[in-house]
């Protein structure tokens, strides 16, 4: 009888985390879908931005998510946060170098990473680490959602970073991580000695570049420049789990935390 139920417990239990698991793939699907519905969703397309934004924070955090999950409980709830942004670049910097082997070699690496998270979720419990984690994520996703409905008050969202540039930038410094992720999505052309006029791939930090290939290689043409502005602002939004974990482990209360994050 108790082994009965045991096995019950335990089948109870590889169910739950299976079913975790599906959020990175059901949340990868949903961020191509609507990426590529976006510019033709007419007057829905506000609506759209919220669920956006989730979609592209999930799909930015969930390397580092992973991470977490492989170190365990023994990681202190004011590590945890940093523990994620490092597993989050981590993956970046290897997406970057993997496609300057190939078109085949990136696109296998960025498949394989979203692999490794899902597999990770459905083999770890994520209670302890969650619950680390999830104020800090929460308040990324609104804030990520401001900037971005900021951003898009007028509409033009369709248009990514050239919206930006347009708007409140006096040149293309912001294009440059996206320019480069289509030279090494197209021909493997980064290295090449001009991305644009004078301006090399390097004259901005490749991270961002890198972290936006585990997604960005999959999005259909018509709603590329929108799901690079989307996964952009998510990358940059990790000043949060930075600052959120340097508060706590200076003995901040998460009501403190949460304040000093808002203002």
């Amino acid at each position: 009888m108790n082994n009965g139920n045991a096995a019950a417990a335990d089948g109870k239990k590889l169910s739950l985390y299976w079913r975790t698991a599906g959020i990175i793939p059901i949340v990868f699907a949903a961020f191509v879908g609507m990426s590529s519905a976006y510019p033709h969703a007419g007057t829905l397309a506000p609506l759209l931005i919220a669920p956006l934004a989730f979609a592209a924070c999930v799909l930015m955090f969930a390397p580092g998510f992973a991470l977490l999950l492989l170190a365990g409980d023994k990681i202190p709830a004011s590590l945890a946060p940093g523990v994620v942004i490092v597993g989050s670049a981590a993956a970046g910097w290897l997406l970057f170098w993997s496609w300057f082997a190939g078109h085949t070699v990136g696109i296998g690496c960025s498949l394989a990473l979203l692999a490794l998270a899902t597999f990770v979720l459905a083999s770890k419990p994520v209670r302890v680490a969650w619950q680390q984690t999830r104020l800090p994520f929460v308040v990324s996703v609104l804030i990520c959602i401001g900037y971005l409905a900021l951003a898009g008050d007028r509409g033009g969202l369709s248009y990514g970073d050239q919206l930006i540039t347009g708007r409140y930038w006096a040149v293309l410094d912001n294009a440059i991580p996206r320019m480069f992720a289509d030279c090494l999505i197209r021909d493997g052309a980064g290295l090449k000695p001009f991305l644009l006029a004078d301006w090399h791939s390097s004259d901005r930090p490749p991270l961002q570049t890198g972290m936006t290939l585990a997604i960005y290689p999959f999005i259909h043409q018509s709603g590329a420049p929108l799901a690079s502005l989307f996964l952009s602002v998510a990358v940059n939004i990790f000043w949060v789990g930075g600052l959120w974990g340097f508060l706590r482990a200076v003995g901040c209360s998460e009501q403190k935390i949460l304040q000093a994050v808002i203002l």
